[in-house]
């Protein structure tokens, strides 16, 4: 995503009061940016309905399907820690 965009964004962010942004104190270049409290509430509000939604679709599943996804999950993670670990 180009900088500007990203840039918009996270003004947006902290125009609403999610985030902030914080200066590296070792290199003046670097700004990190960071939840705040308001953030962080929003944030696990999410994750806990996303996780509820979740749980109830998967309830719909068989048990076979569960074992298919189960076993598709873990061959995911396994190509993607062999993409993070190759430089």
């Amino acid at each position: 995503m180009p900088k500007p965009h990203v840039t918009a964004i996270i003004d947006r962010l902290i125009d609403a009061g999610y985030v902030e942004r914080q200066s590296d104190p070792k290199d003046r270049r670097i700004i990190n940016i960071s939840l705040t409290p308001k953030g962080s509430k929003i944030f696990e509000t999410t994750q806990k309905l996303v996780s509820k939604n979740l749980k109830s679709k998967l309830l719909l599943l068989s048990d076979e399907e569960l074992e298919k996804l189960s076993v598709a999950s873990q061959q995911v993670r396994e190509i993607l820690l062999t993409i993070l670990s190759k430089k």
